[in-house]
């Protein structure tokens, strides 16, 4: 992670289609709060193979 000014600053993304309803229905806005820390069932910004993906954080039984 990088520590220049917007490291923890509040940034938007707008749904642009449904496939995240019913939680985030068409056109809503979701206001991201930078963290390194993840609880169980937040919803998180993820990258993975260089893509970002926001989804819902759940660990399994085994806490992964």
């Amino acid at each position: 992670m990088t520590q220049d000014c917007s490291y923890n600053e509040l940034f938007a993304l707008q749904v642009t289609d449904d496939s995240m309803a019913p939680e985030f229905p068409q056109g809503c806005v979701i206001v991201i709060e930078p963290s390194g820390v993840c609880a169980n069932g937040a919803y998180v910004v993820a990258t993975v193979n260089g893509d970002r993906w926001f989804r819902q954080y759940l660990k399994d039984a085994q806490g992964g």
